[in-house]
Protein backbone atom coordinates (compact mmCIF):
# COMPACT_ATOMS: atom_id res chain seq x y z
CA UNK A 1 0.00 0.00 0.00
CA UNK A 2 1.87 3.61 -0.88
CA UNK A 3 1.51 6.43 1.11
CA UNK A 4 -1.25 8.16 -1.44
CA UNK A 5 -3.44 4.79 -0.57
CA UNK A 6 -3.01 5.55 2.96
CA UNK A 7 -3.61 9.18 2.86
CA UNK A 8 -6.61 8.32 1.43
CA UNK A 9 -7.94 6.03 3.83
CA UNK A 10 -8.20 8.24 7.21
CA UNK A 11 -10.17 10.89 6.76
CA UNK A 12 -10.92 12.51 9.84
CA UNK A 13 -13.82 15.19 11.78
CA UNK A 14 -13.67 18.74 12.92
CA UNK A 15 -16.92 19.34 14.29
CA UNK A 16 -17.46 23.00 15.61
CA UNK A 17 -20.43 25.01 17.39
CA UNK A 18 -20.88 28.07 20.05
CA UNK A 19 -23.19 28.52 23.11
CA UNK A 20 -26.08 28.09 21.35
CA UNK A 21 -25.59 26.47 17.96
CA UNK A 22 -25.28 22.78 16.83
CA UNK A 23 -22.34 21.31 16.28
CA UNK A 24 -21.66 21.27 12.05
CA UNK A 25 -18.80 18.61 11.26
CA UNK A 26 -16.65 19.45 8.79
CA UNK A 27 -14.23 16.25 6.62
CA UNK A 28 -10.96 16.41 6.29
CA UNK A 29 -8.94 14.23 4.46
CA UNK A 30 -5.39 16.21 4.41
CA UNK A 31 -2.19 15.76 6.58
CA UNK A 32 -2.74 19.65 8.39
CA UNK A 33 -5.89 21.47 8.88
CA UNK A 34 -5.23 25.43 9.54
CA UNK A 35 -8.06 26.84 12.25
CA UNK A 36 -8.01 30.81 12.06
CA UNK A 37 -9.95 33.85 10.85
CA UNK A 38 -7.62 34.30 7.82
CA UNK A 39 -8.47 33.73 4.26
CA UNK A 40 -5.76 31.01 4.38
CA UNK A 41 -6.93 28.71 6.97
CA UNK A 42 -8.63 25.10 5.73
CA UNK A 43 -11.24 25.59 8.30
CA UNK A 44 -12.59 29.88 8.44
CA UNK A 45 -13.82 30.96 11.76
CA UNK A 46 -14.74 34.33 11.28
CA UNK A 47 -15.32 35.14 14.93
CA UNK A 48 -13.93 38.09 16.84
CA UNK A 49 -12.35 35.45 19.28
CA UNK A 50 -10.39 33.81 16.70
CA UNK A 51 -7.23 34.58 15.56
CA UNK A 52 -6.15 34.76 11.39
CA UNK A 53 -3.77 32.24 12.63
CA UNK A 54 -5.25 30.11 15.84
CA UNK A 55 -3.55 26.71 15.03
CA UNK A 56 -3.63 23.58 13.36
CA UNK A 57 -4.73 20.19 13.30
CA UNK A 58 -1.42 17.50 12.04
CA UNK A 59 -2.27 14.52 10.96
CA UNK A 60 0.64 11.67 11.11
CA UNK A 61 -0.28 8.54 9.00
CA UNK A 62 1.85 5.33 10.36
CA UNK A 63 4.28 3.55 8.08
CA UNK A 64 3.51 1.62 5.85
CA UNK A 65 5.29 -1.06 8.17
CA UNK A 66 2.94 -0.63 10.49
CA UNK A 67 -0.73 -0.16 9.97
CA UNK A 68 -2.70 1.62 12.34
CA UNK A 69 -5.04 4.75 13.11
CA UNK A 70 -3.31 7.66 12.48
CA UNK A 71 -2.28 10.10 15.38
CA UNK A 72 -3.24 13.38 15.36
CA UNK A 73 -1.12 16.71 17.02
CA UNK A 74 -2.78 19.76 17.91
CA UNK A 75 0.32 22.90 17.32
CA UNK A 76 -1.20 26.35 18.82
CA UNK A 77 0.08 29.39 16.84
CA UNK A 78 0.73 33.06 18.61
CA UNK A 79 -2.47 34.37 19.30
CA UNK A 80 -4.73 37.03 21.03
CA UNK A 81 -6.81 34.91 22.63
CA UNK A 82 -6.06 31.80 25.00
CA UNK A 83 -6.03 28.42 23.61
CA UNK A 84 -7.47 25.21 25.84
CA UNK A 85 -7.54 21.35 25.10
CA UNK A 86 -9.75 19.87 27.62
CA UNK A 87 -9.60 22.80 30.10
CA UNK A 88 -6.06 23.04 30.22
CA UNK A 89 -3.69 25.73 28.47
CA UNK A 90 -2.70 23.85 25.22
CA UNK A 91 0.88 23.09 23.81
CA UNK A 92 1.92 21.39 21.08
CA UNK A 93 1.42 17.56 21.55
CA UNK A 94 -0.90 14.95 20.97
CA UNK A 95 -4.56 15.64 19.98
CA UNK A 96 -6.75 12.21 20.05
CA UNK A 97 -10.20 11.71 19.01
CA UNK A 98 -13.10 13.75 21.55
CA UNK A 99 -10.46 16.07 23.07
CA UNK A 100 -12.44 19.69 23.16
CA UNK A 101 -10.47 22.26 21.52
CA UNK A 102 -11.56 26.12 23.12
CA UNK A 103 -11.09 29.30 22.14
CA UNK A 104 -13.42 32.39 23.42
CA UNK A 105 -17.40 30.98 22.72
CA UNK A 106 -15.73 28.37 19.94
CA UNK A 107 -15.56 24.42 20.40
CA UNK A 108 -13.69 22.28 17.96
CA UNK A 109 -13.90 18.47 18.80
CA UNK A 110 -11.92 15.66 16.93
CA UNK A 111 -13.94 12.66 15.40
CA UNK A 112 -13.46 9.43 13.70
CA UNK A 113 -14.89 10.08 10.23
CA UNK A 114 -17.77 7.59 9.67
CA UNK A 115 -17.04 5.54 6.48
CA UNK A 116 -18.66 6.21 3.06
CA UNK A 117 -18.48 5.04 -0.20
CA UNK A 118 -16.37 6.17 -2.81
CA UNK A 119 -13.08 8.81 -2.27
CA UNK A 120 -12.79 11.13 -0.28
CA UNK A 121 -11.00 14.23 -1.15
CA UNK A 122 -8.79 16.70 0.26
CA UNK A 123 -10.81 20.32 1.36
CA UNK A 124 -10.75 23.63 2.44
CA UNK A 125 -13.96 24.59 4.12
CA UNK A 126 -15.37 27.65 5.77
CA UNK A 127 -17.29 28.90 8.23
CA UNK A 128 -18.41 32.44 9.51
CA UNK A 129 -19.54 32.83 12.69
CA UNK A 130 -22.03 35.88 13.05
CA UNK A 131 -21.77 36.97 16.78
CA UNK A 132 -23.27 40.34 17.35
CA UNK A 133 -26.88 39.85 19.09
CA UNK A 134 -27.25 35.75 18.04
CA UNK A 135 -24.87 33.51 17.70
CA UNK A 136 -24.52 31.14 14.55
CA UNK A 137 -22.57 28.85 12.02
CA UNK A 138 -22.74 29.08 8.49
CA UNK A 139 -21.14 26.96 6.48
CA UNK A 140 -19.18 28.34 3.30
CA UNK A 141 -19.91 25.45 1.46
CA UNK A 142 -23.12 24.36 -0.03
CA UNK A 143 -24.64 22.94 3.45
CA UNK A 144 -28.18 23.67 2.35
CA UNK A 145 -30.44 26.12 5.47
CA UNK A 146 -30.17 24.99 8.84
CA UNK A 147 -33.67 23.99 10.77
CA UNK A 148 -35.59 26.58 12.64
CA UNK A 149 -34.17 26.95 16.29
CA UNK A 150 -37.74 26.18 18.24
CA UNK A 151 -35.54 25.58 22.01
CA UNK A 152 -35.23 28.62 24.46
CA UNK A 153 -31.68 30.33 23.84
CA UNK A 154 -30.02 33.41 26.21
CA UNK A 155 -27.81 35.71 24.66
CA UNK A 156 -23.82 35.21 25.77
CA UNK A 157 -22.97 37.74 28.14
CA UNK A 158 -19.28 39.24 28.77
CA UNK A 159 -18.00 38.49 32.01
CA UNK A 160 -16.45 41.39 32.54
CA UNK A 161 -18.75 43.57 30.66
CA UNK A 162 -19.30 45.40 33.35
CA UNK A 163 -16.31 46.53 35.24
CA UNK A 164 -16.19 48.97 38.48
CA UNK A 165 -15.70 52.74 38.52
CA UNK A 166 -12.34 53.22 40.20
CA UNK A 167 -11.99 56.95 41.62
CA UNK A 168 -9.90 58.45 44.59
CA UNK A 169 -8.89 62.34 45.06
CA UNK A 170 -5.23 62.17 45.97
CA UNK A 171 -1.90 60.42 45.40
CA UNK A 172 -2.04 58.77 48.84
CA UNK A 173 -5.58 57.60 48.81
CA UNK A 174 -5.05 56.23 45.63
CA UNK A 175 -1.61 54.35 47.03
CA UNK A 176 -3.66 53.10 49.94
CA UNK A 177 -6.70 51.88 48.02
CA UNK A 178 -4.02 49.98 45.20
CA UNK A 179 -2.27 47.68 47.80
CA UNK A 180 -5.60 47.19 49.78
CA UNK A 181 -7.31 46.23 46.65
CA UNK A 182 -4.11 43.89 45.75
CA UNK A 183 -4.26 42.28 48.42
CA UNK A 184 -7.93 41.14 48.19
CA UNK A 185 -7.02 40.36 44.97
CA UNK A 186 -4.40 38.08 46.09
CA UNK A 187 -5.86 36.24 48.97
CA UNK A 188 -9.34 35.41 46.54
CA UNK A 189 -6.53 34.10 44.16
CA UNK A 190 -5.57 32.03 46.92
CA UNK A 191 -9.03 30.03 47.61
CA UNK A 192 -9.27 30.25 43.55
CA UNK A 193 -8.71 26.18 43.69
CA UNK A 194 -11.49 25.82 46.74
CA UNK A 195 -14.10 28.62 46.20
CA UNK A 196 -16.02 28.94 43.38
CA UNK A 197 -16.62 32.82 42.42
CA UNK A 198 -13.11 33.19 43.58
CA UNK A 199 -11.07 33.69 40.51
CA UNK A 200 -13.71 36.06 39.63
CA UNK A 201 -13.45 38.06 42.80
CA UNK A 202 -9.42 38.05 42.40
CA UNK A 203 -10.22 39.47 39.04
CA UNK A 204 -12.32 42.49 40.02
CA UNK A 205 -10.19 42.91 43.19
CA UNK A 206 -7.01 43.05 41.15
CA UNK A 207 -8.39 45.22 38.42
CA UNK A 208 -9.36 47.46 41.13
CA UNK A 209 -5.95 47.70 42.22
CA UNK A 210 -4.18 48.48 38.83
CA UNK A 211 -6.72 51.47 38.35
CA UNK A 212 -5.84 52.82 41.43
CA UNK A 213 -2.11 52.20 40.62
CA UNK A 214 -2.53 54.40 37.33
CA UNK A 215 -4.54 56.98 39.27
CA UNK A 216 -1.90 57.57 41.69
CA UNK A 217 0.68 58.69 39.02
CA UNK A 218 3.34 56.12 40.29
CA UNK A 219 4.50 52.31 40.19
CA UNK A 220 3.83 51.25 43.80
CA UNK A 221 6.34 49.08 45.68
CA UNK A 222 4.77 45.01 45.89
CA UNK A 223 2.47 46.09 43.19
CA UNK A 224 5.08 45.13 40.45
CA UNK A 225 3.18 41.63 39.31
CA UNK A 226 -0.23 43.52 39.35
CA UNK A 227 -1.19 43.36 36.03
CA UNK A 228 0.15 39.69 35.40
CA UNK A 229 -1.48 38.76 38.17
CA UNK A 230 -4.90 40.64 36.97
CA UNK A 231 -4.09 38.36 33.75
CA UNK A 232 -4.17 35.11 35.02
CA UNK A 233 -7.41 35.53 37.14
CA UNK A 234 -9.45 37.07 34.40
CA UNK A 235 -8.30 34.27 32.05
CA UNK A 236 -9.05 31.54 34.81
CA UNK A 237 -12.32 33.01 35.27
CA UNK A 238 -13.25 33.49 31.90
CA UNK A 239 -12.44 29.73 30.45
CA UNK A 240 -14.51 28.32 33.45
CA UNK A 241 -17.21 30.57 32.78
CA UNK A 242 -17.35 30.29 28.78
CA UNK A 243 -17.66 26.82 29.54
CA UNK A 244 -20.51 26.84 31.90
CA UNK A 245 -21.92 29.42 29.45
CA UNK A 246 -21.41 26.17 26.30
CA UNK A 247 -23.13 23.69 29.33
CA UNK A 248 -26.11 26.31 29.83
CA UNK A 249 -26.81 26.30 25.66
CA UNK A 250 -26.42 22.74 25.59
CA UNK A 251 -28.80 21.97 28.28
CA UNK A 252 -30.99 24.88 27.33
CA UNK A 253 -31.61 22.86 23.67
CA UNK A 254 -31.66 19.90 24.94
CA UNK A 255 -34.36 20.99 27.44
CA UNK A 256 -32.32 19.02 30.45
CA UNK A 257 -33.88 20.49 33.34
CA UNK A 258 -31.93 18.28 35.66
CA UNK A 259 -28.52 19.19 34.09
CA UNK A 260 -29.74 22.65 33.53
CA UNK A 261 -30.45 23.17 37.31
CA UNK A 262 -26.89 22.03 37.94
CA UNK A 263 -25.13 24.14 35.81
CA UNK A 264 -27.17 27.43 36.86
CA UNK A 265 -26.17 26.65 39.98
CA UNK A 266 -23.05 26.74 38.64
CA UNK A 267 -22.99 29.31 37.08
CA UNK A 268 -24.71 31.63 40.32
CA UNK A 269 -21.67 30.30 42.06
CA UNK A 270 -18.82 31.08 40.15
CA UNK A 271 -20.19 34.70 39.42
CA UNK A 272 -21.13 35.48 42.55
CA UNK A 273 -22.87 39.47 41.68
CA UNK A 274 -26.05 39.00 41.27
CA UNK A 275 -26.05 42.15 39.55
CA UNK A 276 -23.97 41.08 36.61
CA UNK A 277 -25.92 40.88 33.15
CA UNK A 278 -25.68 37.20 32.72
CA UNK A 279 -27.14 37.28 36.37
CA UNK A 280 -30.24 38.93 35.92
CA UNK A 281 -30.68 37.18 32.71
CA UNK A 282 -30.69 33.84 34.31
CA UNK A 283 -33.52 35.28 37.24
CA UNK A 284 -35.52 36.40 34.20
CA UNK A 285 -35.29 33.48 32.34
CA UNK A 286 -36.18 31.36 35.70
CA UNK A 287 -39.39 33.30 36.52
CA UNK A 288 -40.44 32.93 32.74
CA UNK A 289 -39.54 29.01 32.52
CA UNK A 290 -39.46 27.55 36.18
CA UNK A 291 -37.76 24.32 36.57
CA UNK A 292 -40.04 21.85 37.75
CA UNK A 293 -39.43 20.86 41.53
CA UNK A 294 -36.43 17.79 42.58
CA UNK A 295 -38.36 14.58 43.13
Amino acid sequence: MNAESLRDSFPFIVAVSLYDTAEVEFVYDQGEVLVGRGPEADLHVAHPAISRRQLTIQRIIPPASFLGRPRFRIVPHAAKNPLYVNGVPAVEGSLDFGDVVAVGETRLVLRKARRARGKLTPMRIGIAVAALTTLALVAWSALGPSPPQTYVTLPAVKLFANLPRVGCNDTVTCSERARTAYQHGKSFAKQAGAVPGAWYHAAIELYRAAEFERLSGQRLEGLETVREDLRVAATSAEQIYNDLQFRLARDLRANDAASLRETIAQLVAVVPDENHPMRVQLDQYLREHPLPHKD
